[in-house]
């Protein structure tokens, strides 16, 4: 099967990239744990 994404960032990208033992219909929940764990705010 054929899936489309869009709008992907890079924490999204290496989050998926690092988990190649999912299938396709969980690499959506790890792509977007990567973008709310992959965000660093910084105070400085």
């Amino acid at each position: 099967p054929v899936r489309r994404v869009s709008a992907l960032s890079l924490p999204m990208l290496l989050r998926v990239m690092n988990y190649p033992e999912q299938g396709l219909d969980q690499l959506p929940a790890t792509a977007a744990a990567g973008t709310r764990n992959g965000a660093i705010i910084d105070d400085a």
